[in-house]
């Protein structure tokens, strides 16, 4: 007879022909935060272990503006300033996305900041003006080695749902931004428009 395992324990299988045992389930993939953003501009997450944890994925679901106007999202880093929670706002970020448009008319589309350096890292195309819930945008962004002080810092950028303004459009957008400071720690994320937004989101990191 098995006996009692510990708090925290799972039971496994030891395969064909073995009895089964008490195991401790992997906490290298962990979500560190979640919730809901409404009735504001930012959604900051500070103070992530970035000693513990080499990427981050942030997962975001249901985002639209709750503005009568289409707003796009873009992101920048924070770090830790003498004590002070601060958004790393200089013009030394770039991206490039590319994607695909349907329904409403169908064609290739994508951002890039070009040949200029911008103060964030652009999103998405844009969400959907505050008008139907069902015209809503998920994210899917990726994020490594937060602490590094020698390389600048990447996100992998994947968003995709429904773009309305008047006209309905399925899109998705997959690419890539760089914030090439590559001395600071950072330990936070602010996504932002430039007016109100409302979405669900959840913070993973990844030993």
């Amino acid at each position: 007879r098995l006996g009692a395992g510990t708090s925290g324990q799972v039971l496994q299988t030891g395969g064909s022909g073995a009895n089964p045992s008490w195991g401790t389930v992997s906490s290298d993939f962990v979500k560190l935060a979640g919730g809901s953003h409404s009735g504001a501009t930012n959604l900051v997450i500070d103070n992530l272990d970035v000693t513990s944890y080499n990427t981050f994925r942030i997962h975001l679901q249901n985002c639209l503006t709750q503005t009568s106007n289409t707003q796009t999202l873009f992101l920048r880093f924070r770090y830790d300033n003498s004590g002070t929670q601060t958004t790393y706002s200089v013009a030394a970020h770039t991206y490039v996305m590319r994607g695909r448009y349907a329904k409403g008319g169908s064609g290739d589309t994508g951002e890039s900041s070009g040949t200029s350096e911008e103060t964030g890292i652009r999103l998405n195309w844009a969400l959907s003006k505050n008008t139907n819930d069902r015209y809503s945008q998920s994210f899917e962004l990726m994020t490594s080695e937060l602490n590094n002080t020698a390389n600048h810092k990447d996100v992998r950028i994947m968003s995709y749902g429904t773009y309305y303004n008047n006209t309905e459009y399925s899109m998705y957008n997959f690419g890539a931004g760089i914030c090439r400071q590559a001395t600071q720690v950072f330990n936070g994320f602010d996504i932002y428009a430039a007016e109100n937004w409302k979405g669900d989101y959840q913070i993973y990191g990844i030993k």
